[in-house]
């Protein structure tokens, strides 16, 4: 069952597979910060909410990616709470089936509509400093997704969104989803020199020092790396790093991992070309990917 945890003065939240903020307004007034991964997710939020006497009032997601938003549109529609998603993620809410079709490239396959990865639609308007209540602050996390920001509360807590992911997940998956892999690690060696009383990332738990699992991210990326320039060291086409990839670090293929991991792998090559260290070649009209030794 959901249940809200006090963090420290008005701030609290829930456990979840997506950690869930909530700060209290008033006497009974509460806002969110994120809002779940779906209906029933949300249902339960709700009912955490009454349990406490909370009215919600708005819902401020972190990004736009649909474990966040998923429960955005049942909240609005049984509460009238407003909906705030930073810059582009705005008008992502409005059109959640441009999630997969971003992942896959194209119009995606049928598996690919799912949940996980396809918030129901819902209206929202753009996150900035005007819509926040008094006292709290957003700043900017780039590297994971579009426009993704961190909130920090009037308790100085901070609510990481996924800028950092927990050391358990990233030691059974290796690869953490990615939008901009050179961004992030920018942003996570920003992260390491950040101070609050307390922070709270989307999927690990809260901690009052966040610089050692900003490390332990930044050294999964630099893995990542070494093991992407490793592959290609002889010309190799997507598939094949991908196939290598997931040979190396034990993982299982589904259409989903394709979408969600090989999306993030054309970021890592992306970034590693224009950085200098691969190159891009076509041979027999395949894509072929090499490094570039020093």
């Amino acid at each position: 069952m959901y249940e809200f945890e006090q963090l420290r003065g008005s701030t609290w939240y829930i456990n979840a597979p997506t950690n869930i903020g909530a700060v209290v307004l008033g006497d009974t007034y509460a806002c969110l910060i994120d809002s779940g991964g779906d209906r029933d997710a949300a249902k339960q939020i709700l009912a955490a909410l009454t349990r406490r006497k909370w009215q919600l009032e708005a819902v401020y997601a972190t990004h736009a990616h649909a474990d966040h938003t998923g429960g955005c549109r049942y909240l609005r529609s049984y509460t009238g709470c407003s909906v705030f998603v930073p810059g582009a993620g705005s008008m992502l809410a409005h059109y959640p089936e441009i999630q997969p079709a971003v992942l896959y490239g194209g119009l995606p396959v049928d598996d690919l509509y799912h949940p996980y990865l396809t918030a129901e639609k819902c209206d929202a308007v753009p996150l900035t400093q005007l819509t926040l209540p008094e006292g709290f602050t957003a700043f900017p996390l780039p590297g994971h997704y579009i426009d993704m920001a961190a909130i920090r509360t009037p308790d100085d807590v901070v609510f990481l969104a996924d800028c950092v992911i927990s050391k358990e997940t990233l030691d059974k998956y290796q690869i953490g989803y990615l939008w901009d892999p050179g961004t992030q690690l920018q942003t996570l060696k920003k992260l390491t020199q950040l101070k609050a009383a307390l922070f709270v990332p989307s999927h690990a738990a809260p901690c009052e020092d966040i610089a050692p699992l900003a490390q332990y991210n930044i050294q999964k990326i630099q893995q990542v790396t070494h093991d992407i320039l490793s592959i290609c060291t002889e010309p190799a086409g997507f598939d094949r790093i991908l196939q290598k990839l997931f040979i190396r670090y034990n993982l299982h293929m589904t259409a989903k991992q394709h979408a969600v991991i090989g999306s993030t792998v054309r970021s890592y090559l992306s970034w590693l070309k224009k950085s200098g260290r691969l190159t891009l070649t076509f041979e027999n009209n395949i894509m072929q990917w090499q490094t570039i030794q020093e």
